[in-house]
């Protein structure tokens, strides 16, 4: 994790009891912060990968109570486009698979794996990253640079015995779990009732 600190505003002011005698402008310093895990650490991580796909990202309309959510063009596309790219990388199919994510999580906590979205900071905003280093909850390994935010990483993460590249872990059973058919996506729409100002 690499940010630049931009210096055209930085200057050191020197003073001499209360009158300030020179400023020196910081225009042409250089300064980067770097983040990183030890190759030890890399080692003894195992990390499980998905893109995943927020409300907010698919074509929605509400009827009456009922907010019903489809697969619009420009998400089947960007879909696609990730899955080809992804399995020619990898050699491997990957699948679609709608969740609820309440039930996921609560599968992911039980078997106390550490969990989340990849946070995608930019090199070149540095008060912003800075804010999310902050956070109760920052780890290295739940970062990536914003030239990656296309992926809308999900990740799990858990650490793997010496000497064990990889493990398969089974978290227990996901009762939301149907895996879609990739060729049919704009067949798919998802209802949600709308229960917000009903209160009977």
């Amino acid at each position: 994790m690499n940010v630049s600190i931009p210096m055209a505003n930085t200057f050191i002011r020197l003073r001499s009891g209360n009158r300030e005698n020179e400023i020196m402008p910081l225009h042409d310093i250089k300064a980067r912060i770097n983040f990183s895990i030890t190759e030890e650490q890399k080692k003894s991580t195992g990390i499980c990968c998905f893109m995943y796909l927020p409300l907010s990202k698919f074509d929605c309309k509400k009827e009456e109570n009922i907010i019903k959510a489809s697969f619009g063009k420009k998400l089947r596309e960007h879909i696609l486009n990730f899955l080809n790219s992804t399995e020619d990388e990898k050699g491997k199919k990957c699948e679609i698979m709608m969740v609820d994510s309440v039930d996921l999580i609560e599968l992911l906590t039980n078997d106390k794996l550490a969990y989340g979205p990849v946070y995608y900071y930019d090199n070149y905003n540095f008060d912003k990253t800075i804010d999310f280093i902050n956070t109760k909850n920052f780890s290295p390994v739940f970062c990536k640079s914003s030239i990656f935010s296309n992926q809308s990483e999900f990740r799990v993460v858990t650490k793997l015995p010496d000497g064990k590249e990889s493990i398969n872990l089974s978290i227990g059973h996901l009762n939301s779990g149907v895996i879609l058919d990739r060729d049919r996506l704009e067949d798919y729409e998802i209802g949600f009732e709308s229960v917000v100002g009903n209160r009977n």
